[in-house]
């Protein structure tokens, strides 16, 4: 099964150093993402990065924009879940993962 993917719109903190990424509050993020996406029509919203602590704001962030949200944490632990042969669904949490 092929999929097409564009990238509608790109923002960064612009961190490199690792380390320094990893102190970026959740405040930051959800400011950042609300920010820059609460007036556009994109959805989903990928949040990448593995040092940004911002897998506990995939749900809200999910409930405030009305659009589905992960981040590459949130997708890796959902597909290792998934190759654990664990295929419960989760119709009270986010969006994107229900099935």
């Amino acid at each position: 099964m092929a999929y097409e993917y564009s990238i509608a719109k790109s923002v960064a903190f612009s961190e490199i150093d690792d380390n320094r990424a990893g102190k970026i509050t959740t405040a930051s993020i959800s400011d950042a993402v609300i920010d820059e996406f609460s007036r556009e029509n994109i959805d989903p919203i990928f949040i990448s990065y593995t040092s940004l602590r911002a897998f506990e704001l995939v749900s809200i962030l999910g409930d405030k924009l009305q659009c589905k949200i992960t981040t590459s944490k949130h997708g890796l632990a959902w597909h290792m879940l998934r190759l654990s042969g664990i295929n419960d669904k989760h119709s009270d949490k986010e969006k994107l993962f229900k099935n």
